[in-house]
């Protein structure tokens, strides 16, 4: 989520992504934003018993970078600089909107354009220090399938906890998958997260945001 990716047609004054500052890898979009839903999601189905069943998903995630807060660890120790030092448990919070695998096309997409089948939050620490380059972040995800604007929210969720974010691009984890409610009651597996793509929302430093995509493969009771 931290990986500061130029579309490959920008002009050629911007910053490349090897002289770009490690304070906009860090915060570029988001990174921990990264999650998706699973409604309308491309998804297949096997009978593992008669209660059990494994499935595996693909959805799609675009971090929306104004809702991205952070309270990095150098507003309070102004000594420790965000380019060079250590900001090892520096906390924050971000969301973002989920699409059925295929809507995101690549870098422009347009959160608004399309209609959103879910929810992303993700709350995490940093993880950077001059002794630890990457992974830049240790993050847990929330997939809300379907809308959050009234209580009980929404009642189909899934859940995964990992580290995340490179400098390289495009860059790829696995994470594990902790639990679920409602159709995803129970579930258990892993889920791949991939940095594909950037959106037209921009974070607090003027950043285009990152598109994800995460490939579940989880089991069900």
């Amino acid at each position: 989520m931290t990986d500061n990716h130029q579309p490959g047609d920008q002009s050629a004054n911007q910053p490349s992504p090897a002289t770009t500052s490690r304070r906009r890898l860090l915060f570029a979009g988001g990174a921990a934003l990264a999650a998706g839903g699973a409604i309308g999601a491309t998804a297949t189905a096997t009978a593992a018993g008669p209660s059990d069943r494994s499935e595996a998903l693909t959805i799609e995630c675009a971090t929306l970078g104004p809702t991205i807060r952070a309270l990095p660890m150098f507003l309070t120790h102004p000594v420790l600089e965000l380019d060079e030092g250590d900001v090892a448990g520096s906390p924050f919070f971000a969301r973002g909107l989920l699409y059925p695998q295929g809507t995101i096309k690549g870098d422009g997409f347009i959160p608004t354009d399309e209609d959103a089948i879910g929810h992303f939050m993700c709350r995490g620490h940093l993880l950077i220090s001059p002794t630890w380059p990457a992974p830049h972040l240790m993050t847990h995800h929330e997939y809300y399938l379907g809308e959050l604007s009234e209580f009980p929210l929404a009642a189909d969720m899934l859940t995964s906890a990992g580290p995340e974010g490179h400098n390289e691009y495009p860059w790829t984890v696995v994470r594990a998958v902790t639990g679920g409610t409602g159709t995803h009651r129970g579930a258990r597996g892993q889920v791949t997260q991939t940095q594909f793509a950037t959106n037209t929302t921009v974070d607090e430093f003027g950043q285009t945001s990152p598109c994800f995509r995460f490939d579940f493969d989880i089991d069900l009771r």
